[in-house]
């Protein structure tokens, strides 16, 4: 953890945490991330032995929550949560 004296955005954060890490491999996970398989570490372990970066996905629920929620709830199951091999067509 680094407190800053100014809000430097999400993308600068993370290039300044990742300078600044002093092992081999490194794991961003969002506050708003959680953990829902139990071979978690494993699968990333294994998927970073070959690639120099590995990026996960977003689940979410299946059924809509609040309603103040729903409209990040909708697009995310539309935009986030694709299968890899549909992301891969058109990564960019």
């Amino acid at each position: 953890y680094r407190e800053m004296p100014q809000n430097l955005g999400r993308s600068r954060i993370r290039n300044e945490l990742g300078l600044a890490a002093k092992y081999e491999w490194l794991l961003f996970l969002d506050c708003d991330s959680r953990v829902v398989t139990p071979d978690f570490l494993q699968a990333y372990l294994a998927a970073a032995k070959y690639r120099q970066v590995v990026v996960g996905k977003r689940v979410y629920a299946p059924a809509p929550p609040s309603e103040q929620a729903f409209f990040r709830w909708y697009y995310g199951r539309q935009r986030e949560e694709k299968p890899a091999s549909e992301r891969n067509r058109a990564p960019y």
